[in-house]
């Protein structure tokens, strides 16, 4: 059985020697006559099959982050509910704190500050609507409560020869109003006077001057002003105080000059 030729140096001379025997087989080099062997050959090698890339792991939303950012949003809606923002803060905080520790299984950190700022927004929402809105929705109440009381006020007087009540008392007794008519929800005082907030002018009749004060709030009630029911079914929120002061003066000095029996 034939070979294909193996040429190989001479380990004594270093001269290439063609040798088609077997491997192992004796061979003379024509160089210097020394007797060699065919050496065995290397096994032929193979390119190693390329592997594929390893697979990164996909990573999946945080639960926690998509809470958090849905509850802020609903905390901003719904701002009646500040509760509802603060659990969006602290699942968010939360959520920030899972993406830290395994950022190689978590994404969604946007989503998580997102829903702490959204559920801050919603914790703050509500007092600056109040400052906005709240003295506005205060003065309605109290127009209101003196559109009530300014209508049993007249009752009484027309049922008493024009005279009306010289007491809130009085015109409580009557059935004319009710005590629940006088209450302020912008009124700061605490006491057990039902009458807190207003302010009577008493021994006035339909016939005294229209620009008389009849009834107005005290100070304190609401900021910079209050409101003022004059003796011809007028109201007004006037401001500052201090205005009040001098139509409750004018008042007083009118009744003063009027004559004794009228």
């Amino acid at each position: 059985m034939s070979t294909a030729p193996n040429s190989f140096p001479c380990p004594s001379c270093g001269r290439q020697i063609a040798a088609a025997g077997m491997p192992g087989a004796p061979v003379r080099c024509p160089v210097c006559a020394q007797v060699v062997k065919v050496p065995i050959a290397d096994p032929p090698t193979h390119p190693a099959a390329s592997q594929p890339p390893p697979q990164t792991p996909q990573k999946k939303t945080n639960g926690l982050a998509i809470a958090a950012l849905l509850c802020g949003l609903v905390g901003i809606i719904t701002s009646c509910f500040p509760i509802i923002g603060l659990v969006g803060v602290i699942l968010g905080i939360v959520a920030l704190v899972q993406l830290r520790d395994e950022p190689e299984r978590f994404r969604g950190k946007g989503m998580a500050i997102t829903g702490i700022f959204a559920g801050a927004v919603s914790l703050i929402l509500p007092f600056v609507l109040y400052s906005a809105i709240g003295p506005w929705i205060s003065r309605s109440a109290c127009y209101e409560n003196l559109i009530v009381v300014r209508e049993g006020m007249l009752r009484y007087a027309v049922a008493n020869d024009s005279a009306y009540p010289p007491d809130f008392e009085t015109a409580i007794q009557s059935g004319d109003v009710s005590i629940d008519d006088f209450f302020c929800v912008g009124g700061d005082f605490v006491s057990e006077d039902p009458y807190e907030c207003y302010q009577y002018i008493e021994g006035q009749t339909t016939d005294d001057d229209p620009d008389n004060v009849l009834i107005y709030e005290k100070p304190g009630c609401h900021e910079g002003g209050s409101s003022v029911l004059f003796l011809d079914g007028r109201i007004e929120f006037i401001e500052p105080y201090a205005r009040i002061e001098e139509l409750v003066a004018d008042t007083w000095a009118r009744l003063a000059d009027k004559p004794t029996g009228e």
